[in-house]
């Protein structure tokens, strides 16, 4: 699973994209994610749960880990 969309605009801190640009190829995955989420999940558990799973299981085992906090603002959006 590579990157390659573009970054078109970040907040100031260059930690959150604002917008991005680029062309979806089959197998590409989009995360959406809250800031709540980020602190509950790492990028790395991310990046390792999304490229070794199908988005269905991914999606499982990620409630699962986020559904043992009391956050109800953790939230992920997989596409």
């Amino acid at each position: 699973m590579g990157i390659s969309i573009p970054i078109l605009k970040q907040d100031k801190d260059e930690k959150t994209v604002i917008a991005a640009s680029g062309t979806l190829q089959p197998e590409d995955k989009i995360v959406l994610q809250t800031q709540a989420f980020t602190k509950l999940i790492s990028s790395l558990e991310l990046y390792e749960c999304i490229a070794s799973a199908n988005l269905d299981e991914s999606t499982e085992s990620l409630s699962l880990k986020v559904h043992e906090h009391e956050d109800g603002a953790a939230c992920v959006l997989l596409l």
